[in-house]
């Protein structure tokens, strides 16, 4: 459908496996990220439910090199993505409603080369759920072309004409009956990323959107998916299997956050939390939001 081609995104699905990656520099999950021994060590901004842990420092979740992903998702002057987030409750929000158990993401962008001393090891930090925890992975991006999540459309963010409309139109006879199914099951990655379309699911439990209001910064400028953290098991692992996995494999066998978590499938389990970023507003802000499969 030559329609969809504008709305092509390209991604990088990370596809992190178990194993200890000793360079500071090098894309991984877990593990010490290369931050200055004379840089104040981050804390949560966001007053929490429990006073007693305000102001806890923020914990160490992942580092992407440019070189290794995409650069689009680099300021200029940096070649480092650094993500950390707060796992506790915080206070005037959905979490405290209790529509949400996800951690609250914090991303930050440096040069390799201006950390010189690098500090040895992060402050102590215990999340107050053990499922936001990570275990050091080797990550093995995989570039692919991300195509809107088909709840787009229902959810009014893209204009017509719907694909899954088009399909069940247009190609019954070649793919039986229920052809919109292939473009839901093929059309976005799952699993950990950079970059794409979000994966929508059925619906926003968490976050500042909703149907018919496509995701913005507060200068109202659009915002990108700048990460996705989600199970790669549990989202449709085997229509989206790696490129360089055995196509017998069986999908039930550890993958992805199911072998990356210290309580393996507990974090967000059947949710998945998006990282939006705004790339025109100085010092790229960023937004995120939690969807339920």
């Amino acid at each position: 459908m030559p329609f969809l081609r504008r709305h092509v995104r390209p991604a990088i699905r990370l596809h992190p496996r178990p194993g200890f990656v000793r360079s500071r520099t090098a894309s991984k999950l877990g593990g010490a990220l290369l931050w200055p021994a004379d840089a104040p060590w981050p804390t949560c901004p966001i007053p929490h439910v429990d006073p007693a842990t305000d102001r806890a420092p923020l914990y160490p979740v992942m580092q992407l090199r440019r070189a290794d992903t995409l650069a689009e998702y680099f300021p200029a002057d940096a070649d480092l993505l650094q993500l950390m987030w707060c796992s506790h409750l915080h206070k005037g929000t959905q979490e405290e409603e209790g529509r949400a158990r996800a951690p609250r993401p914090f991303v930050f962008w440096r040069r390799a080369a201006d950390v010189t001393a690098p500090r040895a090891r992060p402050p102590r930090h215990i999340p107050a759920a053990s499922d936001f925890q990570v275990i050091d992975c080797a990550l093995h991006p995989e570039r692919v072309d991300d195509l809107p999540h088909f709840e787009a459309w229902d959810f009014r963010w893209l204009p017509p004409p719907d694909p899954c409309e088009v399909m069940n139109a247009e190609f019954r006879e070649e793919l039986g009956d229920d052809p919109s199914g292939v473009y839901c099951d093929e059309s976005t990655a799952p699993g950990i990323k950079l970059g794409g379309h979000v994966c929508l699911q059925q619906m926003i439990v968490a976050g500042p959107f909703s149907q018919g209001s496509p995701p913005r910064c507060d200068a109202g400028h659009p915002l990108d998916n700048l990460l996705t953290f989600a199970d790669e098991w549990f989202y449709d692992y085997w229509r989206h299997p790696p490129v360089d996995d055995d196509d017998e494999r069986d999908p039930f066998e550890g993958v992805a956050l199911r072998t990356v978590l210290r309580e393996p499938g507990a974090l967000l389990g059947d949710h998945l939390l998006h990282v939006l970023v705004c790339r025109r507003c100085p010092g790229w802000p960023i937004s995120s939001f939690v969807t339920l499969s």
